[in-house]
Parts: C-alpha cells; sequence; structure tokens
C-alpha cells in the first residue's frame, strides 16, 4: 500500500535507528524527483541512521515481489530490512551497492513462512560521514 506515496509518508516522523549520542541528524521528506510515480521518501542522515518502515498484512506461504528503485548523489549502499511477525520473528537485511548516482532497480521474491500475517519493511540511510 502507498508505494509510490501519493497518501503522504509511511510514517510521520523519521526513525534514528542508530542513536548512539545526542550529535545526529536525520530528516525524511516526501521528494518529488523519482524513476518512476509521482514521489520518492529522501532519508537523510550525519553521523547516525535515518529509517522508516511499514507494516503491511501478508498471507502465510505465499510469494510476494520486493521491487523498489534506489538513488543516492553520496551514499555507497542502500539498506533494507524485513520482519515476518512469526514467533521466530524471521528477518532478513541487506545492504544493496550504489556503484552510480543514477536511479537503480531492486527486485526479489520473498516467501513467507507459516504463521505470518504480517510483514514490516525498512529502510535505511546510512550516515556518510565517517565518524
Amino acid at each position: 500500500p502507498n508505494s509510490s506515496l501519493e497518501q503522504g509518508l509511511w510514517q510521520e516522523k523519521v526513525g534514528d535507528c542508530n542513536r548512539y549520542d545526542s550529535n545526529g541528524l536525520v530528516s525524511m521528506v516526501i521528494s518529488d524527483v523519482s524513476s518512476d510515480g509521482l514521489k520518492s521518501i529522501q532519508l537523510e542522515a550525519t553521523r547516525h541512521i535515518a529509517c522508516t518502515s511499514i507494516k503491511v498484512p501478508i498471507k502465510e506461504n505465499a510469494k510476494y515481489l520486493l521491487d523498489f528503485d534506489y538513488q543516492s548523489p553520496n551514499s555507497k549502499v542502500a539498506t533494507y530490512k524485513y520482519n515476518f511477525d512469526t514467533v521466530q520473528k524471521n528477518s532478513v537485511s541487506e545492504d544493496i551497492q550504489i556503484k552510480n548516482k543514477e536511479w537503480n532497480h531492486f527486485s526479489k521474491v520473498i516467501t513467507s513462512p507459516r504463521g505470518v500475517k504480517n510483514i514490516t519493511l525498512y529502510i535505511y540511510s546510512n550516515s556518510t560521514d565517517d565518524v
């Protein structure tokens, strides 16, 4: 739902997913720059990691397509993670290498486990400074 953000951001406020001190700067806005559709999420981070997430109901033992475009003028990786709400708390996280400043495409088939009712998808903006 709301994959191209025409109904607004997934969360009202940006998350700080690596708050190790009070000196980080994180932000999240809807951008009019996109590869497809009208909008995109723009996450920015200095010293910490900016993040946002969305929880989506799914069916057990089903295949889903995780499909998105990404770009960055200054980061070397795009990071995503997803969690299933099963007893085992299955979680997958992956860094995708960013090789240029253009829009790139990522696609992966996800098979949901038995007993799942929801998946939570997280996207991250890693800090570009070395601190």
